[in-house]
């Protein structure tokens, strides 16, 4: 693990960051919330997102232009992008993501391009502060969902 330079919030490969219970983010071991006297929280996978929704695997939900649920996209942006773009987006480590030419005027591919392979819908590559996430660590449907909570800056 290294510490992140803005406020010492220890991260580990891709942005990972510490769940209650000690695993990473993105890794898929179930964890107990303390606060919750042993009620299990699931993390984030395909297949509990399947079992949840019913839907097909999320390798499709770029394919079929799925729009995302920002509600739950809110959740996971906290888990994995506020730390670098900030609570409302605006910025900070990470790149101001309300800017007129930013995520808000892409499409959900771009947006997953972004994650996925670091790259801007110009083109340019983003520097390696940029976390890549595998889809071990956040399914194209989180993607879509995440993206829709973006839209909402």
């Amino acid at each position: 693990m290294k510490q992140d330079q803005a406020g010492g919030t220890a991260s580990g490969p891709n942005g990972a960051v510490p769940l209650p219970g000690g695993a990473m983010s993105g890794q898929g071991a179930s964890t107990t919330n303390p606060a919750q006297a042993g009620t299990p929280t699931a993390p984030r996978t395909r297949s509990n997102a399947q079992a949840a929704t019913g839907n097909p695997p999320a390798a499709t939900a770029v394919a079929a232009g799925v729009q995302g649920d920002a509600s739950a996209g809110k959740q996971l942006y906290v888990g994995n992008c506020a730390g670098c773009h900030g609570a409302d987006g605006g910025g900070g480590i990470g790149a101001n993501l309300k800017l007129a030419d930013g995520p808000k005027s892409w499409t959900v591919a771009q947006f997953n391009t972004v994650l996925r392979q670091g790259k801007l819908p110009s083109g340019k590559a983003l520097n390696a502060t940029m976390p890549r996430f595998a889809d071990s660590q956040l399914t194209d449907a989180d993607i879509a969902n995440i993206f829709a909570h973006v839209k909402t800056f």
